[in-house]
């Protein structure tokens, strides 16, 4: 697998070698991919990467990359917010590439991610259009409100985190082969989210200038009573 101008590889096991390389160089051999079953890119995680990288002069990628070869591609199933943050350089890594069928890289996705909290939506089986129409649903908050993303977990409600959205309508029990229905859980969430604000200002809670002027409450409604509101609709 000796394949990159700037490359280096520094050990080899039985399905996986990992190099020492450049951002160029990758490219050069890879068309560079999100893993197939990885969560969508999250734009503020990737910025918030840009400005670390920036701020510590940084020459190597922190930890390592590790990528599925597959049809000619690279697919990135640990670290591709940080090999997209390194885009516009032509930093150091060090990447693990490996050779092998999508059982042992869903077994290493999940042996990688044991200490971080992965939307459990990623890891079931056959769940194809429930993942299209949740994903979609946050796509549209985060398209409408894209001053209130945060990358922290634990964001103030003032804000959301799109992994704890996609968690939280993961618990959803509904058909999720419903005709648009992505487009109606989102007009739900507008209407919770009009909820909220009358259920603020007439409690008198003190909240944030930013809810005011970007015009979002939602989540000071309890994560269980914004379910069950969705889920009554459907039944």
């Amino acid at each position: 697998m000796n394949f990159f101008n700037k490359h280096k590889s520094i050990y080899k096991d039985d399905i996986s070698e990992y190099f020492l390389t450049d951002i160029n160089s990758l490219h050069k051999k890879y068309k560079i991919k999100n893993w197939r079953l990885n969560r969508k890119v999250d734009l503020a995680r990737i910025d918030d990467i840009k400005t670390y990288l920036l701020l510590n002069k940084c020459t190597i990628l922190p930890g390592i990359i590790s990528g599925w070869e597959i049809d000619g591609s690279l697919e990135i199933y640990d670290g591709y917010h940080r090999i997209s943050a390194a885009i516009d350089s032509n930093i150091n890594l060090l990447i693990r590439i490996s050779k092998c069928n999508i059982d042992i890289i869903k077994y290493d996705f999940k042996s990688i991610n044991q200490s971080i909290s992965v939307p459990y939506l990623y890891l079931e089986e056959n769940n194809l259009k429930k993942r299209q129409v949740i994903e979609s649903v946050v796509d549209k908050f985060c398209e409408a409100y894209p001053h209130n993303i945060s990358p922290n977990r634990n964001c103030q409600k003032q804000n959301f985190n799109r992994d704890n959205f996609i968690s939280l309508l993961q618990n959803l029990e509904i058909d999720f082969f419903i005709e648009n229905l992505d487009v109606k859980i989102y007009q739900i969430l507008l209407g919770l989210n009009n909820q909220a604000k009358i259920y603020v200002k007439t409690n008198k809670i003190t909240t944030p200038k930013k809810c005011d002027y970007y015009q979002f409450w939602l989540f000071y409604l309890e994560q269980q009573t914004i379910l069950v509101k969705i889920k009554e609709e459907f039944n």
